[in-house]
């Protein structure tokens, strides 16, 4: 019993109450304030999309590029996707970008890596990958395939035909100030058949495709709540 007639023990059980009902406060504010970051994180997010198809859908219809064609993908939320029929690029079952294609190419790529290399946008790209994809037939071969070798050899051929377009797409920009800028952000990844467009037949020709998908920068509290709800650890 102290001096004054309190006793200790609720002293200290009114000190420890009140600490936690601070600590309780500040958590409500933390995790308010952490809604709100991901929240604006978010919309500036979305701000860059729009603005980057508004500039995409604009100046690749004036090469002639449909733009249905241009769109958000599904699969990934900080992606825009650039899909181009593999009939306009290749022969079937051949890697070797056309005459065609070429031109196609040489129309597109320079307007693409402008937009994307403007000093208003770059900060925001991440990358650009070229992406193969094949659809479930293995046209052209010479014997009976297991669907595990057919996999493999479409695999092969839609690597070969992403590496292809980015050869095509830096020498579209030989003589551009932005082939560097392009360079840096380019890369190719053959798909195969492992990623079909969905409620279209396996064999349909819109399967056979090659893709250019700009992905924008994910913000860091986005990352950090991806990982949260799986308990990995959050980047250093």
């Amino acid at each position: 019993m102290s001096d004054d007639g309190i006793d200790d023990e609720d002293a200290n059980a009114h000190t420890g109450a009140s600490f936690t009902d601070l600590m309780a406060s500040l958590m409500v504010i933390f995790v308010l304030l952490f809604v709100a970051t991901v929240s604006n994180a978010s919309a500036s997010r979305t701000a860059v999309q729009n603005m980057l198809l508004e500039s995409l859908r604009a100046k690749l219809t004036a090469k002639g590029v449909d733009t249905a064609t241009i769109h958000r993908d599904e699969r990934d939320p900080y992606a825009i996707v650039i899909v181009m029929p593999s009939s306009l690029l290749f022969n079937r079952d051949a890697s070797d970008v056309r005459p065609d294609g070429q031109k196609y190419l040489q129309d597109v790529v320079p307007v693409l890596s402008g937009i994307l290399c403007d000093a208003d946008m770059i900060r925001n790209i991440d990358n650009v990958v070229v992406e193969g994809h094949t659809d479930t037939t293995y046209f052209g071969t010479v014997r009976e395939l297991t669907p595990d070798q057919g996999q493999a050899y479409n695999l092969k051929l839609s690597q070969a035909r992403s590496m292809e377009v980015v050869k095509s797409a830096l020498q579209a920009l030989r003589d551009l100030p932005y082939r560097g800028c392009f360079r840096s952000m380019l890369s190719a990844s053959g798909r195969g058949q492992e990623e079909p467009l969905p409620d279209v037949p396996g064999d349909d020709e819109r399967q056979r495709r090659v893709v250019f998908k700009i992905r924008v920068k994910a913000d860091l509290v986005a990352q950090l709540t991806a990982r949260v709800p799986s308990g990995e650890a959050p980047p250093r």
